[in-house]
């Protein structure tokens, strides 16, 4: 599998130009972000693709290795672009806010009913049986029938956390205004954090505060890159010290065996890889159509990835099985996307 994965990557690689004496004025652009977000999610379909295969090569566990070091790192950005792209329309968009919970958390959430609906024809069809319970519980990302789950529960709580934060918001005349509506939002995911942290598991929690810091640095922007972007040497003495924070957790988790299991440190730690990605995109400039593809279709992939692997597995050699799956993912995503952009528009 790692061959595949360093296979991934070339083509990612693809079409990457650096910037030697200037800046990527489009690191958080639309395109950017998109090929960033392809790129992990295709790194989220082998983490869950390794669950459900027997490796017995040196190569495959050094992937799986990696990936468990990675870890949740590899959903950071989601959450930081997701952050940074609403904070962004609630600035500039007259009536965003107003239209949030019809516009964006509907859609969201009827699109993540329509793919639990699909696990659950599955699970028929294989003759998994559930609770009602957590089958309705499956619905908000609770718990699950088979998909997904905590990412779509941290999702909507910050949709709804963000909705009651800007209430009554209005970007023609409280501008002044936004950084106490920005501190209620801070503060209701930390407290999320913390309380949710108790009940359930770690993935649940360490990494929303990347949607934090992606609303924080929307509104910070200018006066960040006027720091690290002042010439290249600020732009390397940045790199290097977020770089030696990131890799100083890593060190002391190793070291100490629990560092990370502290949510608001990992969350930390999260937040400081996003703004490795960060640099890295500064002096790179993106363009892929491949990652592009696949980061246009990342809430489907992501969502959908599992099906084909817990109907094919142990049916096929570990590369057959991987390729049909991948395929059959791609597939149902672009069916999907497709259907239901065709029934919002309407």
């Amino acid at each position: 599998m790692i061959i595949i994965y360093l296979v991934f990557l070339c083509v990612f690689l693809i079409g990457i130009k650096f910037t030697k004496k200037d800046f990527n004025e489009e690191y958080l652009s639309k395109n950017t972000t998109t090929i960033i977000n392809g790129l992990f999610v295709v790194t989220v379909f082998f983490s869950h693709f390794k669950n459900y295969i027997e490796t017995t090569s040196i190569l495959d566990t050094s992937l799986n290795k990696i990936l468990g070091i990675v870890g949740q790192l590899m959903v950071a950005t989601f959450l930081f672009y997701s952050g940074y792209g609403i904070m962004e329309s609630i600035k500039n968009k007259k009536g965003y806010v107003k239209n949030f919970f019809k516009n964006r958390f509907v859609p969201t959430f009827l699109n993540f009913a329509i793919a639990i609906c699909l696990f659950l024809i599955m699970d028929i069809a294989i003759g998994k049986n559930y609770s009602v319970s957590t089958i309705a519980l499956s619905f908000i990302g609770w718990d699950n029938v088979g998909n997904s789950d905590w990412y779509m529960f941290a999702t909507f709580v910050l949709y709804l956390f963000t909705i009651i934060s800007f209430l009554n918001f209005d970007n023609t005349s409280q501008k002044k205004s936004l950084h106490n509506h920005i501190a209620i939002l801070a503060l209701l995911t930390i407290l999320y954090v913390i309380v949710i942290g108790q009940v359930k598991e770690a993935r649940f929690v360490n990494t929303v505060l990347c949607y934090i810091a992606g609303v924080f640095y929307s509104c910070y922007r200018e006066r960040i890159e006027n720091v690290v972007q002042k010439s290249n040497w600020t732009y390397c003495i940045t790199s290097i010290v977020v770089c030696i924070c990131f890799i100083g957790i890593f060190l002391a988790n190793k070291l100490f065996g629990n560092v990370l299991k502290i949510n608001l440190i990992y969350n930390l730690y999260a937040i400081l890889f996003v703004f490795i990605v960060l640099l890295v995109s500064m002096k790179f400039k993106l363009n892929n159509k491949v990652f592009t593809f696949l980061g246009q279709h990342i809430f489907w992939i992501y969502i959908l990835q599992r099906i084909p692997m817990i109907l094919l597995q142990g049916k096929l050699s570990n590369y057959f099985y991987f390729a049909i799956s991948l395929a059959a993912t791609i597939l149902m995503s672009i069916a999907m996307k497709n259907l239901m952009d065709k029934i919002w528009k309407r």
